[in-house]
C-alpha cells in the first residue's frame, strides 16, 4: 500500500519540478542568453515542449492521451533542435530523410492513440505498436547526437559538449525505458518515475551550452561557502542518522526503547554543544573543506585582497606598517601570533615587533648571523617541524637557536628577500589545527615576504629620502651663503684696491665705513640663513620704486663695467626690496660676466599699468635652448667655467616669492634678455580691498602678473 501511493507522488513531484526547470531554462536563454547562440529559437522551444509534456505527466499521468500527444510535439522539437544544430555546425551531412521519418514516426503516434479511442479493443496492441516505434525515434535520435558531438570540430566541442550529453543522457534513458516496457509488455512505472529527473538534467545541459563564450561551466565556491555547505551536510547526516536510529531503536518493545531514545538524545546534544564552538572544531572543517573539496588549499584571490587590505589599512594612528604587515602574514595561515626580526644598527636581525602571544622570551632578540646569512643565499622558509625532526635541505638545522626549537609553538621562519637581498624574517606561530607545511604554504609565504619586504624597503627608503630632503635643504642654504659671500669678497676686495689709492680722502673713508657696515649686515643675514632663522622682515612686501633701485645698482656696478639705464622714476612695485636687490645684482653680474669689450649691459624699466618690469639685456655669447630648458635655473649648473650654477636659481626663487616672474630669451652669439615682472603698489593693494570685502583670502601676486 506505502509503496503504490509512493510511486505517484515522488512522479509528481520530480516532473512538476522537471516542468518547472524547463521553463525556467526557456525563460533565461531567450531573455537573458545570447542572441547570436546557434539554433536559439529551436532550443526555447524544445524546453517549452518538454516543460508542457512534464506538466501533462504530473497533472494526469503519463498514460493519458494528452500526455502522449504532448511526448510526440517533445520529441519532434527535440529532433528538429539536433538538425539544426548540425546546421549551425556547418555539417553537409543530408539528414532531411531520416529527421522526416523520425517526425513522420511522431506523428504516427497520434493516429494511433486516435484508434485506441475508437476501438477500445485495440489498445493494448496500439500500445505495444506505440512502444516499438518510440524505441525507433530514441535510437534515431542517439545516433544524430553521436554524429553531432563527432562531427564538431576541436574548437567548438567545448560549447557543444553540455548540450550532447544532456542529450544523450535523455534519449538513451527514454531507449531503456521503452526497452524495459516492450519486454515486459506493460509500462515500466517504477523507471517513469525519473523521467522527469532526467528531463530536468537535459535542460541543464543546453542552459550550460547557451553561456556566452561556450566555455565549460566551472564551481567555484568560495572557501567560506564551501565549509558552511560541509557543516550544513554533517547537520542533515546527523539528523538523518538520529532519525533512522529511532527507526531502529523502534523496534525495541518497553521502556528500554524510550529510555534509549532519551539517553541517544542526551548525548547527541551535549556533543553538538561541545563541538560546534570548538575553534580546533572549526579549524579541523576549514583544513577538511579546502583539502578535499578544493584544487587549491587557499583562495588566492580573497588571500591577495585580505593582505593588501590589512597593509593598507586607513587607522594608521594605531598600528605602524610593521605591525601590520605582520598580521597579514600571521592572518594567511591562521596564525596565532607572529615575530618581526628587522636589522639593527650592528647589522644583526633584532626584534622589531611582535602581534599575539609572545614567541619565545624577552631576552631572544637577536637570530644568528650564521641564520641570516643562509636564508640570504638560499631564499627558503625554514620548517622548523622538520629542524625538530632531524631533516634541513641547506644547512638550517645547526644554525636555528635552540629556544625556536624548544618552543613547539614556533612553526615556521619566513625570510623577507627584496631584490636577492634578506631585509627581515617573520616568525609564524602554529595554527589552532596542528598540520604540516606544504608546497602551497611555501609558494603563498615567500610570495607574502617578498611583497612584505617590498614595503619596508620601501619605508626604509622613504624615511632616507626625508633625511636626504633635509640634507639638500641645508646644502642649498650653504650654496646660496657661499654664492652671496663670493660677491661680497669681490665687492671687499675692490673696496681694498680702491682703499689704497683713495684712504686719504674723507669723502672715501666715510663711503668705505658705510660699505663695511652694510657687508657686515649682509654676513649676519647669510649667517642665519644658513641655520634656518629668518627676520621679521624678510619675506615683507613693501612698494618699491624702481627708478632709485636700479640707480644705485647702476652707481654699484658701473665702476666694474659699462651699465646703461632707461627708467621711469614713478614705476612702484609691491615687492622686498632687499630680496628684489639680490636678484637683480645676481642678474646683472651674469651679465657682465657674459659681455665682453666695451658692449653695454642695458636696464630698462617700464610699466604697462598693471605690472612693472625690469629688462636687463646683455650682447655676450648667449645660451643655447637646451641649456635655457633644461639647465638656467637648475642648481649648481653654470655655462660660467668656476660658477656655481646658484644665481639664476636663487634670483628666480626669491622674485617667486614675491608674486612675480621671470622670463628669458637668448640666442648664441647675440646676447640674454632677462624680464622681471612685479605687480604695482596701487594695483596689489587694489585687488587686495576687493578681495577682503568679497571676504576672500588675498590672491597669490602671480595672478596679478
Amino acid at each position: 500500500m506505502g509503496g503504490s501511493i509512493a510511486i505517484p507522488v515522488m512522479m509528481l513531484a520530480l516532473h512538476f519540478a522537471a516542468a518547472v526547470i524547463c521553463g525556467l531554462a526557456a525563460a533565461f536563454i531567450w531573455s537573458g542568453g545570447r542572441s547570436d547562440l546557434p539554433a536559439r529559437a529551436q532550443t526555447v522551444v524544445a524546453l517549452l515542449t518538454m516543460a508542457i509534456w512534464c506538466a501533462f505527466v504530473a497533472a494526469i499521468g503519463p498514460l493519458a492521451s494528452a500526455s502522449l500527444v504532448a511526448e510526440a510535439f517533445r520529441n519532434i522539437a527535440l529532433v528538429l533542435l539536433i538538425h539544426r544544430l548540425f546546421d549551425t555546425q556547418g555539417q553537409r551531412l543530408s539528414l532531411r530523410p531520416i529527421v522526416a521519418t523520425l517526425i513522420g514516426v511522431e506523428l504516427l503516434q497520434g493516429v494511433l492513440a486516435g484508434l485506441s479511442l475508437v476501438d477500445t479493443g485495440l489498445v493494448g496492441g496500439v500500445a505495444q505498436v506505440a512502444v516499438l516505434l518510440r524505441l525507433m525515434v530514441a535510437v534515431g535520435a542517439l545516433l544524430l547526437v553521436h554524429n553531432l558531438y563527432i562531427g564538431t570540430d576541436q574548437d567548438s566541442r567545448t560549447g557543444m559538449r553540455p548540450v550532447a550529453v544532456g542529450l544523450a543522457g535523455f534519449w538513451t534513458f527514454e531507449l531503456n525505458f521503452y526497452l524495459l516496457s516492450s519486454l515486459s509488455g506493460e509500462p515500466a512505472v517504477e523507471v517513469s518515475v525519473f523521467r522527469g529527473l532526467v528531463t530536468a538534467l537535459c535542460a541543464i545541459g543546453l542552459i550550460l551550452g547557451s553561456r556566452a563564450g561556450a566555455r565549460p561551466l566551472q564551481l567555484r565556491p568560495s572557501r567560506g561557502a564551501a565549509v558552511q555547505t560541509i557543516s550544513l551536510a554533517i547537520i542533515g547526516i546527523y539528523v538523518l542518522a538520529m532519525i533512522a536510529l529511532s527507526e531502529v531503536l523502534s523496534l525495541i518493545a518497553g521502556d528500554a526503547a524510550r529510555m534509549t531514545q532519551i539517553g541517544l538524545l542526551a548525548a547527541a546534544l551535549v556533543l553538538g554543544l561541545l563541538w560546534l564552538p570548538s575553534k580546533r572544531a572549526h579549524a579541523w572543517l576549514r583544513v577538511v573543506a579546502l583539502k578535499h573539496f578544493f584544487q587549491h588549499r587557499y583562495d588566492y584571490r580573497e588571500e591577495w585582497l585580505r593582505f593588501t587590505q590589512t597593509v593598507g589599512s586607513q587607522d594608521t594612528s594605531k598600528t605602524t606598517l610593521n605591525v601590520r604587515v605582520l598580521k597579514a602574514m600571521a592572518d594567511i595561515t591562521d596564525s596565532p601570533s607572529a615575530r618581526l626580526y628587522l636589522p639593527d644598527e650592528d647589522g644583526r636581525l633584532a626584534v622589531d615587533s611582535h602581534i599575539g602571544q609572545l614567541i619565545g622570551s624577552e631576552g631572544d632578540e637577536f637570530l644568528p648571523a650564521e641564520l641570516s646569512h643562509a636564508m640570504e643565499r638560499e631564499g627558503q622558509i625554514v620548517d622548523l617541524d622538520e629542524v625538530r625532526q632531524g631533516r634541513d635541505h641547506f644547512g638550517e638545522g645547526a644554525l636555528v637557536p635552540d629556544w625556536i626549537v624548544r618552543d613547539e609553538r614556533c612553526w615556521a621562519i619566513v625570510p623577507l628577500m627584496h631584490f636577492q637581498r634578506l631585509v627581515g624574517a617573520v616568525i609564524l606561530a602554529r595554527p589552532a589545527r596542528h598540520r604540516a607545511l606544504d608546497w602551497e604554504d611555501f609558494d603563498l609565504l615567500k610570495l607574502a615576504g617578498r611583497q612584505v619586504a617590498s614595503f619596508l624597503a620601501e619605508q626604509a627608503g622613504h624615511e632616507k629620502l626625508m633625511q636626504a630632503a633635509q640634507f639638500d635643504q641645508f646644502n642649498r642654504r650653504i650654496a646660496f651663503v657661499m654664492h652671496d659671500i663670493k660677491n661680497l669678497a669681490s665687492q671687499l676686495n675692490l673696496l681694498a684696491s680702491n682703499a689704497e689709492r683713495h684712504a686719504d680722502k674723507p669723502a672715501f673713508r666715510e663711503d668705505m665705513l658705510v660699505t663695511l657696515r652694510t657687508s657686515s649686515a649682509k654676513l649676519k643675514k647669510l649667517l642665519d640663513r644658513l641655520g634656518g632663522h629668518r627676520s621679521e622682515t624678510d619675506g615683507a612686501l613693501e612698494p618699491v620704486q624702481l627708478g632709485p633701485l636700479v640707480k644705485k645698482l647702476h652707481d654699484r656696478f658701473s665702476p666694474q663695467h659699462r651699465i646703461d639705464v632707461s627708467a621711469i622714476a614713478d614705476c612702484t612695485v609691491q615687492a622686498n626690496r632687499e630680496a628684489l636687490s639680490q636678484a637683480l645684482v645676481h642678474l646683472l653680474q651674469n651679465g657682465i660676466d657674459a659681455t665682453q669689450g666695451d658692449m653695454p649691459v642695458n636696464l630698462h624699466v617700464a610699466s604697462d599699468g598693471l605690472n612693472g618690469r625690469i629688462e636687463i639685456v646683455d650682447s655676450g655669447s648667449g645660451m643655447t635652448a637646451e641649456f635655457l630648458r633644461n639647465g638656467l635655473f637648475r642648481p649648481f649648473v653654470s655655462s660660467k667655467n668656476g660658477g656655481f650654477g646658484i644665481g639664476a636659481f636663487e634670483a628666480r626663487e626669491l622674485i617667486q616669492s614675491m608674486g612675480g616672474r621671470i622670463d628669458v630669451t637668448s640666442r648664441e652669439g647675440l646676447g640674454t634678455r632677462f624680464v622681471i615682472t612685479l605687480p604695482l603698489a596701487a594695483a596689489a593693494g587694489l585687488l587686495n580691498s576687493n578681495a577682503g570685502r568679497d571676504g576672500r583670502s588675498d590672491p597669490p601676486a602671480s595672478e596679478v602678473a
